[in-house]
């Protein structure tokens, strides 16, 4: 695909989950690594975006492997890269963007759980205690598993520090790629 698209600039279409969101500046990323040239195509969710990518409309959709998991198991997709550390158990025979040569393409995308700012710190412990217990079962793992997820479990510190973190790669992104959001 890379090859192809190496040799045909502009000419494969991607789906992007809205302008500025993070399917688009993650595609916008992928292009600049790979050195290609592709057509971003907005769409306002990712059904109908899965739809043109079956039907060949678009070439290109960077989302979470649990939107084409069923078209891809159905052999009617096929996943090329995970942006995981290590390769998707769902997946184990495809590759990560690192080990196709592409390591600034890995990513998490990821959840959290938030309160009102205000909210006294006995109750965010609480909470977050309560749902570090719910996610940590064997039962809420395999569920997750089988949706190509994984909890992880953090403390508010921590979390605000993965956030502090994922917003300062998303900034150089935008800033690299020279992108301007509204």
């Amino acid at each position: 695909m890379l090859a192809y698209a190496k040799r045909n600039p502009g000419k494969l279409n991607a789906v992007s989950l809205g302008q500025g969101g993070v399917t688009h500046l993650f595609t916008e990323r992928f292009a600049a690594t790979a050195g290609i040239q592709i057509v971003p195509v907005h769409y306002k969710g990712a059904a109908p975006g899965l739809v043109d990518l079956l039907s060949g409309q678009v070439q290109i959709f960077l989302d979470a492997a649990n939107t084409a998991m069923p078209q891809v198991r159905g052999g009617k997709l096929r996943a090329l890269a995970v942006s995981s550390e290590s390769r998707f158990a769902l997946l184990p025979d495809v590759p990560t963007f690192k080990e196709a040569g592409l390591p600034a393409m890995t990513q998490l995308g990821w959840f959290a759980m938030f309160a009102p700012a205000g909210t006294s710190k006995a109750i965010v412990d609480r909470l977050n205690a309560e749902v570090i217990k719910a996610v940590s079962g064997n039962d809420v793992d395999a569920q997750f598993g089988q949706q190509g997820l994984a909890a992880m479990p953090l403390s508010p510190d921590q979390l605000a520090a993965f956030i502090k973190d994922d917003e300062a790669r998303w900034k150089q992104t935008l800033q690299t790629l020279k992108i301007t959001l509204e």
